[in-house]
């Protein structure tokens, strides 16, 4: 039986943040929530071919190639050869963009650590490994029930 509080609770924190993503892919870059999943990605990982932005966004390759033209134009994407590949390309943020979503990032980091600063060492290295079992749970669970879902071991 799920722990309806528990479940509320996180819930809200999901939601809270696809919030804070959409707001700041429309007021502070102009651009969609998948032009912004992309430049999320690609601020994490640094570089990105195309088939493996494709995958991450599941996204086809020509909408790939649509998405990066549109971030192009508006200066937060290039392109650049592949450094060992001359048939590939690789995908990354231009400065303005690492500099506007590093910042975004920074917003985050300091709003968590605000909620964290009271926590004691054994309460902090608690709400740690919840989070990231939370992670590993959401990455592991099916949307569809047909598919099952994921059950972690306490």
């Amino acid at each position: 039986m799920p722990d309806e509080e528990m479940a509320r609770a996180v819930r809200a924190v999901v939601i809270a943040a696809e919030n804070f993503r959409l707001r700041a892919a429309r007021d502070v870059l102009g651009v969609g929530s998948t032009e912004m999943s992309a430049l999320f990605y690609l601020f994490t990982e640094g570089t990105s071919t195309p088939t493996e932005l494709a995958a991450r966004l599941q996204i086809t390759t020509a909408s790939v190639t649509e998405l990066v033209e549109r971030l192009g134009r508006v200066g937060l994407a290039r392109r650049a050869p592949h450094p060992h590949d001359r048939r590939k390309v690789v995908l990354s943020l231009t400065e303005a963009a690492q500099q506007q979503v590093g910042a975004m990032f920074e917003r985050i980091a300091v709003s968590t650590a605000r909620c964290t600063s009271l926590l004691d060492a054994d309460g902090r290295e608690t709400v740690l490994r919840f989070l990231h079992d939370l992670a590993l749970a959401y990455s592991a669970t099916s949307p569809t029930p047909q598919s099952g879902g994921a059950v972690l071991n306490p």
